[in-house]
């Protein structure tokens, strides 16, 4: 996401979903399952993940202040494990350079994307899809919606900058399902 972009918005998906084991999770369990970091080895991506939550106008926040340059995972949407999106947003570049998600676009399908939780255990997710769309046509529902397996969704800026409106035109979506 460009420099002072917020993030599309979309129906987030409820975080009062169950592992696919269907075994409800204690506050003290969910808090243990939250990612803390995001890894995708072929593309040198490694950062801290944030919280992030819905602001009052009813928009996702996006990493700002001292967190501007770290990944924020939406906590409204599922835990790692959990069937069901994760999402997680950065932005790709600010007015001093790259930020964390600069390389996004060049991860491919096949590519490995590592989460750690909180408790240390990490989960793997490989991608399966990339996908560039334009702002106006996020399609909200497919990034934040239901899904029945454990899934992540990567969010940042794409596209060309449009310096009259201070953003990017697009969004690049990164699809991924998790493996282990």
């Amino acid at each position: 996401m460009g420099q002072g972009q917020s993030f599309p918005q979309g129906e987030p998906a409820s975080s009062d979903w169950f592992l696919a084991t269907d075994v409800p999770l204690t506050p003290s369990q969910r808090e243990a399952l939250k990612p803390v970091r995001v890894r995708i080895p072929p593309v040198d991506i490694d950062s801290a993940v944030i919280e992030l939550g819905i602001s009052e106008d009813g928009k996702p926040e996006v990493p700002s202040g001292d967190s501007f340059h770290l990944a924020g995972w939406y906590q409204e949407t599922s835990l790692p494990r959990e069937a069901g999106p994760t999402v997680i947003a950065g932005h790709m570049d600010s007015r001093s350079g790259p930020s964390v998600f600069y390389r996004l676009r060049e991860a491919l399908p096949g590519d490995q994307v590592i989460l750690t939780l909180e408790n240390g255990e990490e989960v793997v997710f490989v991608v399966d899809a990339i996908e560039q769309v334009d702002k106006a046509g996020f399609p909200g529902d497919r990034v934040f919606g239901f899904s029945s397996q454990a899934e992540l969704r990567l969010v940042t800026c794409g596209g060309s900058f449009r310096s009259d409106a201070g953003s990017y035109s697009d969004n690049l979506i990164v699809f991924a399902k998790r493996v282990f």
